[in-house]
C-alpha cells in the first residue's frame, strides 16, 4: 500500500479497528490530520484543522463511527452465519430483472439441501394478456419445469441469486378453496 505520509506525522494506530492516524502540522503551521481505514492507500480523510482541540474532536468522531461501522459489520457477519432459510419443496421463487424492459422468470424448490442450500427449477408461465402488446402480467404454473435443475444457495429473506443481475425471492400468493392462486407479476417487452 502507497500512502502518503508527511514526513513529520506521528502515527498512532487503531489495530482492534484496523485504523490509524496521522497527525501533523501543514505548511502554515495549522494542525493537520489523516485517517485511514483497512488497507487504503487513499485517506479517508485529510484535513488540517483551526486549532488541536477541533483537530482531536473530529478524530474522536470519526473513530466512533468506524467503531459503529466495524461493530455492524461484526453483527451482519453473526447473523449471516447463524441464517437458516425456511423454504420447502414446492415453494414458487419470482424473478424480475431487465434495463430496458422487465423480465419474469418463475423457479419451484424441488430439493431441500441442507439448511443454507436448495435445488431449484425454472418453471413455465401463462400470460395474463390486457391487450396492449408490449405488456402483461405473468403467473407460474407449478410442476411445469422449461429449465434443468440449479443448486443456489439462499440468502437472507430466502432470496436466491440466480445471476449476477438477477435476484428470485418468494411468490406471493393466497389459498382460494384449498388451492394456491399465485400473485401476476407485471412484464413489458420492447422487441
Amino acid at each position: 500500500m502507497n500512502r502518503i505520509i508527511p514526513q513529520d506525522a506521528t502515527a498512532e494506530e487503531f489495530s482492534e479497528l484496523g485504523a490509524v492516524i496521522y497527525r501533523n502540522t501543514n505548511v502554515h503551521g495549522k494542525p493537520a490530520a489523516r485517517g485511514f481505514k483497512g488497507r487504503a492507500s487513499k485517506p479517508s480523510f485529510n484535513y488540517y484543522f483551526a486549532s488541536e482541540k477541533n483537530r482531536e474532536q473530529y478524530i474522536k468522531i470519526w473513530l466512533q463511527e468506524v467503531r459503529q461501522s466495524v461493530e455492524h459489520k461484526h453483527q451482519r457477519e453473526a447473523q449471516k452465519a447463524t441464517f437458516k432459510h425456511s423454504l420447502k419443496v414446492g415453494d414458487i421463487l419470482v424473478c424480475s430483472w431487465g434495463y430496458d424492459q422487465t423480465n419474469i422468470d418463475y423457479y419451484e424448490v424441488v430439493k431441500v439441501v441442507g439448511s443454507s442450500s436448495v435445488d431449484i427449477r425454472e418453471l413455465a408461465r401463462e400470460s395474463v394478456c390486457d391487450g396492449y402488446n408490449m405488456a402483461c402480467r405473468y403467473v407460474p404454473v407449478p410442476g411445469r419445469y422449461i429449465g434443468d435443475i440449479m443448486r443456489k444457495r439462499v440468502q437472507e429473506g430466502n432470496r436466491i441469486k440466480i445471476a449476477s443481475y438477477a435476484y428470485a425471492s418468494p411468490c406471493e400468493y393466497q389459498v382460494i378453496a384449498g388451492a394456491k392462486i399465485y400473485r401476476s407479476h407485471a412484464c413489458s417487452t420492447y422487441a
